[in-house]
């Protein structure tokens, strides 16, 4: 509580101070997530979000619980085959931090197909191939 004296002057010279009472209130500490979502789909810290094969980015929206909050994103680009760390850190006004997490799958390949056969430096891929076949009599 600060007290704030407020001195008036009136056109005839007579001054009156008034006092006041001010409470100014401290910076705001809440570092909490009011929504999280990737690709529009509400997330969780701790969660893992699946992709499908070749996903290279996701969007990730994070939301302050309080307006006076920051909150920025690592690892939603760049995005690889298998597991990825995506990792949203919220500041609070007063900048305090708190991260969350969360992991993208992003799935393998369902491509099974042979694109080349090579033996002994000598490509097998056509059909035509001659296969040529040796062992000892």
């Amino acid at each position: 509580m600060n007290t704030v004296t407020v001195r008036v002057t009136a056109a005839d010279g007579t001054v009156v101070d008034y006092l006041r009472d001010v409470n100014v209130p401290g910076l705001s500490s809440n570092k909490a997530l009011a929504s999280l979502t990737v690709d529009g789909v509400a997330v969780s810290a701790g969660d893992s979000v699946a992709k499908p094969y070749g996903t290279a980015s996701v969007v990730v929206v994070a939301d302050p619980a309080d307006d006076l909050a920051s909150a920025a994103v690592v690892g939603a680009s760049g995005l690889v085959t298998g597991s990825n760390s995506v990792v949203v850190t919220v500041t609070a006004e007063d900048g305090s931090k708190a991260t969350y997490a969360f992991t993208v799958v992003v799935a393998k390949s369902s491509n099974a197909g042979v694109s080349s056969i090579t033996v002994d430096g000598v490509d097998r891929t056509a059909v035509d191939s001659a296969v040529q076949v040796t062992g000892k009599v």
